[in-house]
């Protein structure tokens, strides 16, 4: 066999022991040795593969966001089918980068050509995201809506559906949801709990329902000062008790 071929073979005994890290250091590698070489396109192919895998996109360092999105946007120019989990990650990057209209549509492809349904229902997802983020809330439900019924008590639709209820200006159905899914979860998913409890406070603020807001935010502080221990968190949410009292103070 080749050099090349020997470092491809590298590259695959990592994958077989499932050491993505190593894995992906030697695809690294391969490509500064072989930038042209007889493999690169299967080598970038394995590297997508292995960077979409190794989490969601939000646990990414920006560096390999940046690398997976070069990979992903090289193969769509050069004509290469991308798989839907493909797309629907680069769906998730476009949809960060502000590009919205392209995340809809390659989230809207994923949608189309996925074979299993937690994929389907993830583009579905995605694609209401995207639509939310162009202002068109009522596609952004009828996306939601296409999804099958049992998947609507699941934690991430029912946290999309009330971002869409929001845009839809239907605070109190959302307030609503928001209050069933915290009153259920609050000894099982913490950490979802406080993203939900703190987009409870948001929906409270923009019915311009100041007095709930107030409370809610209140017995947040009472029941945990570091607001589930997240100084980011911390920051915002005391920033908005701020817009609160100024709600409040213009309400009268």
């Amino acid at each position: 066999p080749s050099l090349e071929q020997l470092e491809l073979a590298r590259v695959a005994g990592r994958v077989g022991i499932k050491d993505s890290e190593g894995a992906l250091a030697a695809i690294e590698d391969y490509g500064k040795r072989f930038p042209e070489g007889t493999y690169a396109n299967d080598a970038q192919q394995l590297e997508r593969a292995l960077l979409i895998s190794s989490g969601p996109l939000k646990s990414l360092s920006d560096e390999r966001k940046a690398r997976l999105s070069k990979l992903l946007i090289d193969a769509a120019t050069r004509g290469d089918p991308l798989s839907a989990l493909e797309q629907i990650a680069l769906g998730g990057l476009l949809l960060e980068r502000g590009k919205a209209r392209e995340a809809a549509r390659a989230f809207g492809q994923a949608s189309m050509s996925a074979s299993k349904e937690s994929v389907r229902r993830a583009a579905k997802l995605g694609r209401s995201r995207a639509l939310r983020a162009l202002g068109d809330a009522k596609l952004a439900w009828a996306e939601l809506n296409s999804l099958p019924a049992a998947d609507n008590n699941r934690l991430d639709v029912i946290e999309e559906r009330c971002q869409v209820l929001r845009a839809r200006r239907k605070f109190e159905e959302a307030i609503k949801e928001y209050v069933l899914v915290l009153n259920a979860i609050e000894h099982e998913e913490p950490q979802v709990w406080w993203d939900l409890a703190e987009a409870l406070a948001r929906t409270y603020v923009e019915a311009k329902q100041a007095r709930k807001a107030r409370k809610w935010l209140e017995g947040l502080r009472s029941k945990d000062r570091t607001f589930g221990a997240d100084p980011t968190r911390r920051q915002r949410l005391i920033k908005l008790m701020r817009e609160v009292d100024l709600l409040a103070s213009r309400d009268g």
